[in-house]
């Protein structure tokens, strides 16, 4: 992914005495003053034009190809586009790309689309892992012709087009914001494109810690687009409440996934600009690093966990200052952390009650513990919510949890639609449940 920043400036029109702004680049700044304005992001009535323009309109794309010998083969074709969004601080100007994501049939429209997704990226380090360029395990079997879906998807602020910026990583209301953006501006396309959308039931699938963002974006939706009903929301071993993680992570001294440390906490010292000097989280060699290993995006997750080390102990990676919440920087951390979570006590958020919520996580999962889940769970039930639960013994974060994921919620999109399923796609779902059992190729598909 090495693409260049749009430099050229945003003009401004004045109309009626009501300002409007049209997007025609990236700003190359996060602080040019000059062009932050009130421009309410996220919304059909945002002040500025989306200005998609499709830089691919048919991209062909496999998914499962080398998986149990082309069994399970599913071709898909994208339309790649630009769109006109808003940066970290929800003011400035940025360009970014996204993504529209179907089965070979549905594109060619042999067949018709019968669901809308909203599938946000999991956790990425490395530059190319985006939809619009070589990342795809996500949506492998939201790919199949039987599912019959539409995905859309953001890449996000700090890649592609913005890739010289960090990523905006767990920070659900940048991400709802771009997101919807997104959504808005692949709906007009899909429409001048003539595809049949009007009235498909719309799902919102993240695993990980797209999960979190999947749920932001949820509550964005719930709080300011009325317009957008979401029939399910499927979401997995995600971090809802960073703090609960972190201290579990402290508490216990140990952590399956090292780099989640530097991935969260430098992106939320770039993206709200805390002014944090790495020296006082992070110890040696990983705070002399975080230039090369994190904010290059030269590695994947897998190389950056190596790079730290993946047997070190929580206190041989963080600082006591980091592992202590109470004060100093740890304090300034907790309280940014509870700023974003979406399970906090003290949320004003009301959840849709005839959204279908679904919540899967691994009682063995390493990356965090699974008590997250059930924290995020109790809150939405607390609301009124319709919650189905799946807290059993799924394996690791993405050894088989992550697939039982994917295989799950492909079915309940369907069960929460009120849709009656394909007998082929019922197939594919049981023959995969059956298979993932003793088959570590499967049990591995979302692994590098």
């Amino acid at each position: 992914m090495k693409t260049k920043l749009f430099t050229s400036c945003t003009t401004f029109l004045l109309y009626f005495t009501v300002a409007t702004f049209v997007l025609t680049a990236c700003s190359d700044s996060d602080s040019d003053s000059d062009n932050k304005v009130n421009v309410n992001p996220g919304l059909p009535e945002r002040t500025y034009k989306l200005d998609w323009k499709i830089k691919s309109e048919d991209r062909q794309r496999v998914v499962m190809d080398q998986l149990l010998n082309g069994k399970f083969k599913s071709d898909f074709d994208q339309i790649i586009f630009e769109y006109n969004s808003v940066g970290p601080d929800l003011k400035t100007p940025v360009r970014l790309t996204g993504t529209i994501n179907m089965p070979r049939k549905v594109f060619t429209k042999e067949l018709n689309p019968r669901h809308l997704m909203i599938l946000t990226q999991w956790t990425h380090a490395k530059e190319t892992e985006r939809f619009s360029l070589e990342g795809k395990e996500e949506m492998s079997l939201y790919m199949t012709g039987e599912q019959a879906c539409i995905a859309i998807s953001s890449d996000l602020y700090g890649w592609t087009l913005t890739n010289e910026k960090a990523q905006a990583y767990c920070c659900p209301e940048i991400t709802a914001v771009e997101t919807l953006d997104c959504w808005d501006a692949a709906i007009e396309i899909l429409k001048s494109k003539g595809y049949k959308i009007d009235g498909l039931p719309i799902s919102n699938i993240g695993y990980s810690s797209a999960g979190m963002l999947a749920l932001g974006i949820q509550r964005f939706i719930d709080e300011h687009r009325p317009d957008i009903k979401i029939t399910f929301t499927g979401v997995g071993s995600s971090p809802y409440d960073i703090n609960t993680v972190w201290q579990n992570y402290v508490e216990t001294n140990y952590t399956g996934y090292v780099c989640s440390f530097p991935l969260i906490m430098v992106a939320y010292n770039e993206t709200y600009k805390m002014g944090i000097d790495y020296k006082e989280i992070f110890k040696e060699p990983l705070c002399d690093h975080i230039q090369d290993w994190i904010l290059s995006k030269k590695y994947f997750t897998s190389d950056i966990n190596k790079f730290i080390g993946n047997e070190k102990k929580v206190d041989e990676i963080l600082t006591p200052v980091a592992c202590d919440w109470t004060k100093g920087v740890g304090k300034v951390m907790y309280d940014k952390f509870k700023e974003n979570s979406l399970c906090d006590p003290s949320s004003t958020w009301q959840p849709s009650k005839t959204t279908q919520f679904y919540l899967l996580h691994s009682t063995k999962d390493t990356y965090m513990d699974w008590h997250v889940s059930e924290k995020m769970a109790n809150f939405l039930k607390e609301r009124g919510c319709k919650v189905q639960t799946d807290f059993e013994d799924f394996g690791d974060h993405n050894m088989y949890g992550g697939v039982m994921f994917a295989i799950k919620t492909c079915l309940l999109m369907e069960l929460a639609d009120n849709q009656e399923d394909s007998e082929e796609l019922k197939t594919i779902i049981n023959e995969l449940t059956e298979l993932i059992k003793d088959n570590k190729e499967l049990q591995s598909l979302f692994t590098k």
